[in-house]
């Protein structure tokens, strides 16, 4: 088997978002929980718009001519992001996932770049491994909270203006990540734009219960509120 990392182009995004889907499924799959890329189609609306970015590098493992991996680079700050990095279930224990971080991590070093930072879920400790193996470490916990967001009126004292505000509603789902860097010299890289695809939907019940609850009281507070 011959394994070779290269730049990707746009052509490569219908294997690459293949990949995407199977890996995010296995893995959720591995640790019992939701996955956040539920079908290729899914991981279509994202990756060829990555590959074509002027601020992204998206590199691609390929092995006997067939896609197995990929590994998406954002380099639109000197702190570099990296991810989503996907490996086929089929190749995976093949050092693919490492050849595809070597690749970027070196391309960062070669361009000076500050640091390196990604958002790896804390259960997925094969993952894990690898990127402490590289000189990753463990900065601050993340949690990621999505949900249906709606409108209220409030007033913040008798006799202010009625303005209009969001509110979250029922959390739909949390998610315990970890945050790991590294310098540029050892390895390592972080997205600050909220790319939501890092996070898998594993809600907490007992904080989910929390937040329904406060966000009731709240829409309750706000209705008797209006005038």
């Amino acid at each position: 088997m011959s394994l070779s990392i290269r730049e990707a182009g746009p052509d490569d995004a219908p294997a690459c978002a293949e990949v995407c889907f199977r890996a995010f499924d296995n893995v959720a799959r591995r640790y019992g929980h939701a996955t956040d890329v539920a079908s290729v189609e899914d991981a279509m609306d994202f990756i060829p718009h990555l590959i074509s970015h002027h601020g992204y590098y998206c590199a691609v493992a390929e092995e006997d001519g067939r896609v197995v991996g990929s590994n998406i680079f954002d380099e639109r700050s000197l702190i570099r992001g990296i991810g989503p990095i996907t490996v086929d279930p089929d190749v995976q224990s093949r050092s693919v996932g490492r050849r595809l971080m070597e690749h970027v991590l070196d391309r960062s070093r070669d361009r000076n770049a500050v640091g390196v930072r990604l958002c790896q879920d804390s259960y997925n400790t094969g993952s894990l491994s690898l990127y402490s193996k590289l000189g990753f470490r463990v900065r601050e916990p993340l949690a990621a909270m999505q949900g249906s967001v709606g409108d209220v009126v409030f007033r913040t004292a008798p006799s202010a203006r009625r303005r209009r505000m969001t509110l979250l509603p029922a959390m739909s789902c949390a998610t315990a990540s970890t945050a790991t860097t590294a310098t540029a010299n050892s390895a390592m890289l972080s997205p600050t734009d909220g790319r939501w695809w890092w996070n898998t939907k594993v809600p907490s019940p007992g904080m989910r219960r929390a937040w329904r609850s406060t966000a009731t009281s709240r829409a309750e507070a706000t209705r008797t509120s209006r005038p």
